[in-house]
């Protein structure tokens, strides 16, 4: 039969008749072993009755050949668009029909894919470079390596294109890989042949990279950011961020750049201070080093001290409190104690009861502005028991000093004695009793029968 029509002469009308006839019957076939077989020997004749008519075939046409159940109709769709792009220009094959092949399972539609793509001119890419960039995030290695290649010889001489090109790299390293080792692949390209295009990317990029889920993206986050010459253009929020990360030479980097710009950190103290905030022992343990070694007096002030207290962290309440004790001024003392005792930890409850005595102690105007501060720490339940108790006996010892006082001291117990617990309230009644003893003529709901 291939013979036979070898030899026969068909005119025009009569090709593109059978032509498009036959394409119509293979479109409609389903995806056996036998249709495939058969169409195979279709493809083969209608390419002897008419091989070039072939390339005449509408993109449409190929794109439904494309999107045919039927394999064979796949290999012919490619066959009809290479002839197409080797007898007119390549630019008019749409990139939605090159995709289609690219994104092909048999490797015969890819290769056609990649002939295709390789058919486009480096100008035609650089206007249509977002199709590039998206085929880097394929499921087959063949068309990596070729997109990458591609890429790679456009940005030797378009430093743009480069720019462009890292950032969507980077973006392919922080999603899923689509194939086993393809981070690594991209990795290596980025790490290797696109070095002179890495201080073209942002921080957030750098940042979002070393955050990623994947380590070979961790890494090539972690390489770009040692050699970047902006680092300055980095948010301090983002360089803490680093000293938060899993991997330690990342949070080591964090911590060189504390050491390296005092200036700044001084500058930004407020901001500066998340660090002690981190989940890692070991840069909790650095910032606490840093903040004593580096910072002094005039660094700091009560607000930002009691806000270092107030801590969800044991350890870094502890630092807070070392601090205030180091750099205590008899001015910030009621600040502290009114603040402080609404903090719920027993440890900074007993710290701020210790200032009573050195603050207010033979001062009842003193001890008058306290007043939310003892009422806040008594009436807390089955808390802070050890302030409690320091908190009575101050406010005992000092109402017995002098009658204003006591006339003060002997309000609060009143009220307390009526809303505390058993323990407390015997604790106020016998306060008031003492008051009632030394000053008599005061004016209280407790009443002495003998």
């Amino acid at each position: 039969i291939n013979n036979v029509l070898t030899q026969t002469y068909f005119t025009n009308d009569r090709a593109k008749a059978l032509l498009g006839k036959s394409v119509m019957e293979l479109l409609q076939m389903a995806n056996t072993a036998e249709n495939n077989k058969h169409a195979e020997l279709v493809i083969k004749r209608l390419t002897i009755i008419g091989a070039e008519y072939l390339e005449q075939i509408s993109c449409e046409v190929v794109g439904n050949l494309m999107s045919s159940a039927l394999d064979a109709n796949t290999i012919f769709a490619g066959n009809i668009i290479i002839q197409k792009a080797e007898r007119a220009r390549p630019e008019e094959v749409p990139t939605e029909l090159v995709q289609m092949f690219l994104d092909n399972e048999m490797q015969a539609i890819r290769n056609n894919g990649a002939t295709l793509l390789n058919k486009y001119p480096d100008n035609f890419i650089k206007d249509n470079k977002e199709f590039l960039f998206h085929l880097a995030n394929t499921s087959y290695k063949d068309i990596l390596d070729n997109v990458l290649n591609r890429i790679k010889t456009i940005a030797r001489t378009d430093k743009g294109f480069g720019d462009a090109a890292i950032y969507h790299l980077l973006y392919v390293l922080v999603r899923k890989e689509k194939f086993e080792g393809s981070h690594a692949i991209v990795k290596q390209f980025i790490t290797t042949d696109l070095r002179d295009f890495w201080n073209g990317l942002n921080p957030k990029d750098i940042v979002t990279l070393i955050h990623s889920n994947y380590r070979d993206s961790q890494l090539t986050g972690y390489e770009i950011l040692k050699n970047y010459s902006k680092i300055s253009d980095f948010t301090l929020g983002q360089i803490i961020s680093l000293g938060n990360h899993e991997i330690l030479a990342i949070r080591q980097w964090c911590w060189k750049y504390f050491k390296d710009n005092v200036s700044r950190i001084r500058t930004e103290r407020t901001k500066a201070l998340g660090i002690l905030d981190s989940k890692w022992d070991d840069t909790r343990a650095f910032a606490f080093h840093f903040f004593k070694t580096e910072f002094t007096e005039t660094d700091w002030d009560a607000d930002t001290l009691i806000g270092i207290v107030d801590s969800v962290r044991v350890d870094v309440e502890k630092f807070g409190k070392e601090l205030i004790t180091q750099y205590f001024k008899p001015e910030n003392a009621l600040l502290y104690l009114t603040k402080l005792s609404e903090h719920p930890s027993v440890a900074v409850q007993m710290f701020v009861s210790s200032y009573l005595a050195n603050y207010a102690a033979d001062n009842t105007e003193k001890i008058k502005e306290l007043d939310f501060y003892f009422r806040s720490t008594l009436t807390r339940v089955n808390k802070g028991r050890v302030a409690k108790n320091r908190v009575f006996d101050f406010l005992k010892n000092e109402a017995l000093k002098n009658e204003e006082s006591a006339r003060f001291i002997g309000t609060i117990m009143d009220d307390l004695s009526a809303q505390t617990t058993v323990q407390d309230k015997a604790t106020c009644i016998n306060i008031l009793t003492a008051i009632k003893n030394r000053y008599p003529e005061l004016t209280m709901h407790l009443t002495i029968i003998n």
